[in-house]
C-alpha cells in the first residue's frame, strides 16, 4: 500500500542574519526523507511576504510550512498559520533563534533538517501586544533599544550584539512602566521589561526560565539595572537558565495585562516597533501547530 507523502513548503528568507540558508535546496534534497515528504520552495522578496505565503499555503494543500530564517521570519510564518491545521517547522538561520532554541531545534541547518524525518507536532500558545502578533518574546526598555540598534547593523551575530550592549549599557536609564494588577495600576521601574511566551530572546539567553509555550499564559519579566560589577554573575545565570526572583529580577505569569508606557520603544520577536502609550498584552492559547523532535 502506497504511503501518502506530506507536502512540505520551505519558505526561505534569502537575507536572514547569518547566511546559513545558502545551499538550502541542495541540503533538503540530500537530507530529507523522500519517502515521507514532497518538497516545494518559495523565497521571500519583501517584509511581510512570508506571512502571505504561509497564509495562502492552506489553499494549496500544504501539510507543513518550514521557515528558513530568523526570529522575524518565524514571526511572519507563525502569524500566517495561526489557528490553522498546518504545522510550522523551523530551520533556524537567524542571529538569535529564540523560539527554535526553546523548542530544542538545532541551530545547525543539517541537524534541523534531519529532525524533520523523525518528528512530531505539538500545539503552542501565541500572543499579541497592542494588536501585534508575537510567538516568542516582546519587550520594552533596554532590550528594545538593543533590538532597534541591532536591526540597523550590516553584520549580525553574537559578537555584534555584545558590542551594542556594552555601548549602550551605561548611558541608558531605567524607565517607569505601569501595569494594571488587581484592578489598579502599579508602577515598575525597569531596565529591561519584557513579555515572554518562550524562555529566551535567543543566543542561549534564558531570560524567562519559567516560560512554558503551551500553558495558556505568558511571563512578565522586569529587570532593574544591575551594577556593572555584578554583570558577570547575572550573565552566568542568564545563560545557565537559573535566574530567580531577587532584588534585580522579577517574573510572574498572567493571561493578559494592561500596560502604560509613555514614549517607550519596543521590539516584537526581535523586530523593532513603536507602540501606543497604553496597550494590552494577551495570550491566544494553543493557536499554533509546530514541529519538534519526536523524542522532545
Amino acid at each position: 500500500m502506497e504511503t501518502q507523502l506530506l507536502n512540505i513548503l520551505f519558505i526561505v528568507n534569502p537575507i536572514s542574519g547569518t547566511g546559513k540558508q545558502k545551499n538550502i535546496q541542495s541540503k533538503v534534497n540530500q537530507l530529507l526523507n523522500k519517502d515521507k515528504f514532497k518538497v516545494e520552495f518559495r523565497f521571500t522578496e519583501r517584509a511581510g511576504h512570508a506571512e502571505e505565503i504561509a497564509r495562502n499555503s492552506a489553499m494549496e494543500g500544504v501539510d507543513i510550512v518550514a521557515v528558513v530564517g530568523g526570529d522575524g521570519s518565524v514571526n511572519e510564518v507563525a502569524k500566517g498559520l495561526m489557528n490553522s491545521k498546518i504545522a510550522m517547522a523551523i530551520i533556524p538561520t537567524g542571529s538569535g533563534n529564540g523560539l527554535a532554541r526553546h523548542l530544542k531545534i538545532p541551530c545547525n541547518v543539517d541537524k534541523a533538517l534531519l529532525l524533520l524525518n523523525d518528528s512530531k507536532v505539538i500545539c503552542i500558545d501565541t500572543c499579541a501586544i497592542a494588536g501585534h502578533f508575537f510567538v516568542g518574546a516582546a519587550g520594552l526598555g533596554f532590550d528594545a533599544l538593543i533590538a532597534h540598534e541591532f536591526a540597523g547593523l550590516k553584520r549580525r551575530g553574537f559578537a555584534s550584539y555584545i558590542k551594542v550592549f556594552l555601548k549602550n549599557y551605561f548611558r541608558y536609564s531605567p524607565k517607569t512602566f505601569s501595569l494594571k494588577l488587581n484592578n489598579q495600576y502599579t508602577d515598575f521601574q525597569c531596565f529591561v521589561f519584557s513579555f515572554l511566551n518562550s524562555s529566551q530572546y535567543g543566543n542561549g539567553t534564558v531570560i524567562s526560565p519559567n516560560s512554558i509555550v503551551d500553558d495558556g499564559q505568558f511571563e512578565v519579566v522586569c529587570i532593574k539595572k544591575i551594577p556593572f560589577f555584578l554583570l558577570p554573575v547575572y550573565a552566568y545565570k542568564l545563560f545557565a537558565g537559573t535566574l530567580k526572583n531577587d532584588k534585580y529580577f522579577n517574573s510572574f505569569s498572567v493571561k493578559n495585562i494592561l500596560v502604560k508606557a509613555e514614549g517607550a520603544i519596543a521590539h516584537i520577536d526581535g523586530e523593532p516597533v513603536l507602540l501606543p502609550n497604553e496597550f494590552e498584552v494577551v495570550i491566544h492559547p494553543k493557536s499554533l501547530h509546530v514541529v519538534i523532535a519526536s523524542k522532545h
